[in-house]
């Protein structure tokens, strides 16, 4: 991979931008170690507005949440109605965080489970990460959880043969029905669809780049337009005959 641009300094680190997705960059900070190593530091995410949603599931469940939570920082999970996102349900998860650090699947949407061959119950969502993200991964659904802030995540997912496909993880804050904001509404979107598709599972996610959403309600005459945000079409988006619906683990909704 060329670098678009490097700043050389014996005395300071590198900084690299380096091509991602077209239009997008990823920045990190490389910082010279003893023997040559180099140790590769993800910057901090980018805030404010994000207008680069790429799938229409990630934007119209952003809007949704973002209409359903009002002035507040989070809705509760007793205030999502599925049958007002029934088309995104297939791409939707929630995850739960637990009193030990362990943040789990409660729900996960069919197309997610058909992605990587598997039922999701009671998976932790860092086991679908490669191994040395995970830790990275937990992290950043716990700061959504912690700081009621939205992620956007940008991930590439591996088959066991090689095959690799780009997906779009949109996190969102969510509170129990008591208030505790110890959940996450989420969806996971590819954004292609390859004919290996559900024939060849991922095997893990690759953590490509992450940012914070400007979570802002979206003008009246923006919503009307997708909020202003530049999105293609889910993978999923032509007529399917299996029924939309969640997979809904034991042990669920409670109150």
């Amino acid at each position: 991979m060329t670098a678009v641009g490097v700043e050389r300094n014996r005395n300071r680190p590198l900084t690299l931008i380096l091509p991602w997705h077209e239009n997008r960059s990823m920045h990190f900070r490389i910082t010279q170690k003893v023997a040559g190593r180099l140790d590769l530091i993800r910057s901090a995410p980018q805030q404010g507005p994000d207008r680069n949603m790429r799938s229409r599931t990630t934007v119209e469940l952003f809007q949704y949440w973002n209409d359903v939570r009002g002035d507040r920082d989070l809705p509760r999970r007793d205030e999502i109605q599925p049958a007002d996102i029934r088309s995104l349900l297939p791409n939707v998860f929630i995850l739960q965080g637990h009193a030990d650090g362990s943040i789990h699947f409660r729900l996960a949407g069919t197309h997610i489970c058909g992605l990587f061959g598997d039922e999701l119950r009671h998976r932790q969502f860092s086991a679908l990460w490669l191994s040395e993200q995970q830790e990275e991964a937990a992290s950043i659904a716990g700061q959504v959880m912690k700081r009621c802030t939205p992620m956007l995540v940008a991930a590439s997912g591996a088959t066991a043969t090689g095959e690799c496909l780009e997906v779009e993880i949109l996190l969102t804050p969510l509170a129990s029905p008591d208030g505790t904001g110890d959940r996450v509404l989420g969806a996971l979107s590819p954004l292609s669809r390859p004919m290996w598709l559900h024939m060849k599972p991922l095997q893990y996610l690759v953590l490509d780049d992450w940012r914070a959403v400007d979570a802002e309600p979206f003008p009246a005459s923006e919503r009307a337009a997708t909020g202003g945000v530049t999105a293609i079409p889910n993978a999923y988006d032509r007529p399917i005959r299996e029924t939309l619906h969640l997979r809904v683990f034991a042990g669920g909704r409670r109150n």
